[in-house]
């Protein structure tokens, strides 16, 4: 009889064995053998075979996933040490109760003087409204909803201006936009600066009035209104920055402004004063 014929490969440390067999094809063969007739021959015995064998397969995946888990959990404690290693070792460092202080203490002026942020691109438009059991409430202008945010959001901006170094991506240092922009807004250290946030004890303004708190510029247009009554002029209601398209009211961030340009008038005049005097003198 003639019988099909096929290759088997036999493992390296298995030749040894394959040789001392006397017959290789029987041995083959009856080991098929048993395998053919363990098997069931129903219609139903073979489905339930092979649900077990997904079943294993299952398991063993599994398995396989959880010691994965196991792995990246044990890279992760890896990283988390020689992070903090890092941090340990760099020069650089945040007071965490001295920012905190500065955002509340910034937070309750901001509050009396009834200080507005937003942006006129994307039209936000908020008002601080006021700092109760240590959290600061602002006021949703468009919708008139009053949420707020407690010390644990600063503490987490905090945390990621160290890792970054004093440098963090807008959008990255508080997951709430609206809340990002508080802090900004508040802190005098923090500015922006293309499309990242950057925490600078040394930062000063290009001017010493009427300068943007989110970015530092100067560079405002004014926001009119329409009165009533069509034979007035539109009522002025605000600013933004052409910069960063921050939307605030500079007569509250400023409340003293108005002094300060009339004392700077005064200034001018008086300096004319003194040059017409001392080119006069002795005519």
């Amino acid at each position: 009889m003639n019988m099909p014929k096929r290759s088997v490969h036999i493992r390296n440390e298995n030749v040894e064995i394959w040789e001392s067999l006397d017959s290789p094809s029987e041995s083959v063969n009856n080991m098929l053998t048993d395998i053919r007739n363990s098997r069931p021959t129903g219609d139903k015995e073979r489905k339930i075979v092979r649900l077990r064998e997904k079943l294993t397969q299952a398991r063993v995946g599994i398995e396989n996933y959880n010691q994965r888990i196991i792995e990246i959990e044990n890279e992760c404690e890896i990283i988390e040490r020689d992070l903090q290693n890092a941090l340990d070792a760099s020069n650089y460092k945040i007071n965490q109760n001295d920012f905190i202080n500065v955002i509340f203490s910034e937070a309750e002026r901001a509050c009396y003087l009834r200080r507005e942020l937003g942006s006129i691109r994307t039209n936000t438009h908020w008002r601080f409204h006021s700092v109760t059991d240590g959290k600061i409430f602002v006021t949703n202008l468009n919708t008139k909803r009053r949420p707020g945010f407690k010390k644990g959001v600063i503490a987490g901006a905090i945390e990621k201006l160290i890792f970054g170094q004093g440098k963090v991506k807008i959008g990255e240092l508080v997951s709430v936009k609206w809340q990002e922009d508080c802090l900004i807004a508040l802190h005098p250290n923090l500015r922006v600066e293309g499309d990242w946030i950057t925490y600078d004890l040394d930062f000063q303004p290009y001017e010493e009035i009427d300068y943007c708190m989110r970015c530092g510029e100067s560079d405002f247009k004014t926001i009119y209104g329409l009165q009533h009554d069509p034979d007035y002029d539109p009522d002025e209601i605000g600013h933004y920055c052409q910069q960063c398209g921050h939307r605030t009211n500079l007569d509250l961030d400023f409340p003293d402004r108005n002094e300060y340009y009339e004392s700077k008038i005064d200034d001018m005049i008086e300096n004319r004063i003194d040059a017409y005097r001392e080119e006069n003198r002795g005519i």
